[in-house]
């Protein structure tokens, strides 16, 4: 593993193979490409834009409200839990937490840029130089 950056990952073996009923990870931010569009904890999924049509080829529709879904519930995510359910929507909390914990993370290790050359040279933290030598 590279130490010259941060890694933002688990270890998922035990898992993947069957040693564990929990994954090492309950939440994570939903990315399309460089865009964030929400985030998904545990059984519920947080978006706060989406593609307009289920092929992801339409017009990207951004809500003032972020949408909630309990995937448990309404796994094609056809039913959004609005005002009209108001004792699900606590999930808001710990979804913003995973939101703010990622954004945050980005002062530590700004995000790499499209069209960066690979290998991607990090600078060396504190002084803007390159930490590898070719």
């Amino acid at each position: 593993m590279p130490d010259a950056r941060i890694i933002d990952g688990v270890d998922q073996k035990d898992f993947f193979y069957g040693k564990s009923e929990q994954s090492a990870r309950d939440g994570f931010v939903l990315y399309v490409g460089e865009d964030i569009f929400g985030t998904k904890w545990r059984n519920w999924k947080m978006l706060t834009k989406e593609y307009d049509d289920a092929r992801g080829t339409a017009r990207v529709v951004e809500y003032g409200v972020p949408r909630f879904y309990n995937l448990y519930n309404d796994p094609q995510e056809a039913y959004a839990i609005t005002m009209k359910f108001p004792e699900h929507l606590w999930v808001r909390w710990p979804m913003a937490q995973i939101m703010r914990e990622h954004l945050a993370s980005f002062k530590a290790e700004p995000p790499i840029k499209a069209g960066t050359p690979d290998p991607y040279l990090p600078p060396a933290r504190g002084n803007g130089e390159s930490t590898i030598t070719e």
